[in-house]
């Protein structure tokens, strides 16, 4: 990624502050509104309670989509 994508993408994560997150669960997915950061380095930081499915469904397949 150039320097100029990641300046692209971190204006656009910065004017933006909850997303769609969707995970994989045994039978279905499951999408949610979620409020987000983001590290300089362009990670998403999303808090998620230990009870949830989606944190239980990041834990068995990590792979997500965020809209």
């Amino acid at each position: 990624m150039t320097e100029e994508q990641k300046k692209l993408i971190a204006a656009a994560m910065a004017a933006e502050h909850v997303a769609v997150i969707t995970t994989v669960g045994d039978e279905w997915a499951t999408s949610t509104l979620e409020a987000f950061a983001e590290t300089p380095e362009l990670d998403i930081v999303i808090i998620l309670g230990e009870g949830t499915d989606r944190f239980k469904n990041v834990q068995t397949r990590p792979q997500v989509s965020l809209l």
